[in-house]
């Protein structure tokens, strides 16, 4: 997937040559769809191998053009929506026409269903199979051409992508918000136990635990938070003592999580294996959902430097879960 983001990258860096990346005239140095279907002809021996060849030729110029408009974050302009029409949609319904396969899906034809998986492995899914493509796609199309140095982008020609001095920001900032949102410095907290709100018992296998709404340690004020019944129990025996306690408040996803207790020469703790299920198991699981899902939505509406800031910050505040959670257990 890298490898075909940097060959688009690369089609990128050769179409705007020195011109402003925002003047559609670059659209005039992309390969014509003559050209592609000249280097990637149909039929041959095996023609919808062929298909799948010359589709995934057109989407790499068509992903190129939607590039483009991402990366001056702003829509595409009359020549680059008819141009990304004509390599995404009227080339791929023409291929498909010349097998005599309907315009979307493939129903139960096995031919077809061989195409769309031999087109998604030459894009990314296959790695030995897109990289040969694609060092093909350039040769074909491009020769021996090398990018200028001063290029603003990444390119196909190295095989390490060039972070911009703002993205490294946003990296930077996405980090440091995820790590602050996720206080692993309130780890403990030390105080009576004044106030024990209202919660909902809710039962979870051979578990029960009550989501309360509102929980008062000291001077600290959590909102809703999560504690399951031998918690519960330690921290009505503190509000009732109303005796200094240290309470380890760790997370559940986005609710605060009380792990531990200590009262006195007490100590009560939460479950190891409720607390390492949730810690260990379901709070990686739920940050790489998250980050995956945050980033394929944003990379469709915003430019890289938004995309960097909310996957890092989501990174960072599900790992530091992690680390407030020992910190709090223990």
């Amino acid at each position: 997937m890298i490898a075909r983001l940097l060959l688009v990258l690369f089609v990128f860096a050769l179409s705007v040559g020195s011109a402003d990346a925002q003047n559609p005239n670059y659209l005039k140095t992309l390969p014509t769809p003559e050209e592609l279907e000249a280097a990637f002809p149909l039929g041959g021996e095996d023609p919808i191998d062929a298909a799948a060849r010359q589709a995934a030729a057109f989407s790499i110029v068509s992903d190129t053009i939607l590039l483009t408009a991402r990366d001056r974050k702003s829509d595409f302009t009359p020549p680059e929506r008819a141009a990304f029409d004509n390599y995404k949609y009227t080339a791929e319904h023409r291929i498909r026409a010349s097998q005599g396969w309907p315009k979307l899906g493939c129903g139960s034809n096995a031919d077809c269903q061989r195409y769309e998986n031999l087109l998604i492995d030459y894009q990314w899914r296959d790695k030995k199979k897109s990289r040969a493509f694609e060092k093909e796609f350039k040769e074909k199309l491009y020769g021996n051409y090398s990018v200028p140095e001063h290029m603003p982008v990444a390119t196909a020609a190295t095989s390490d992508v060039q972070f911009r001095p703002l993205q490294w920001a946003a990296i930077l900032i996405g980090l440091g918000l995820g790590v602050f949102a996720a206080q692993p410095h309130r780890a403990k907290l030390q105080g009576p136990v004044s106030v024990l709100g209202s919660g909902i018992t809710d039962s979870q296998g051979f578990e029960t635990f009550n989501r309360r709404h509102r929980v008062t340690i000291g001077d600290r004020k959590l909102g809703t938070t999560i504690t399951s019944a031998n918690i519960d129990d330690a921290l009505h025996h503190a509000l009732q003592s109303g005796d200094r306690a240290t309470v380890g408040v760790g997370w559940m996803l986005w609710m605060r999580w009380i792990l531990s207790v200590r009262h006195g020469s007490d100590i009560e703790r939460e479950g190891p294996l409720s607390f390492l299920a949730r810690t260990v198991l379901l709070t990686p699981l739920v940050t790489i959902i998250a980050v995956l899902v945050s980033g394929f939505i944003l990379n469709m509406f915003a430019g890289p430097v938004i995309v960097f800031l909310a996957t890092t910050f989501l990174l960072a505040f599900g790992v530091t879960q992690m680390v407030t959670n020992f910190r709090s257990w223990l």
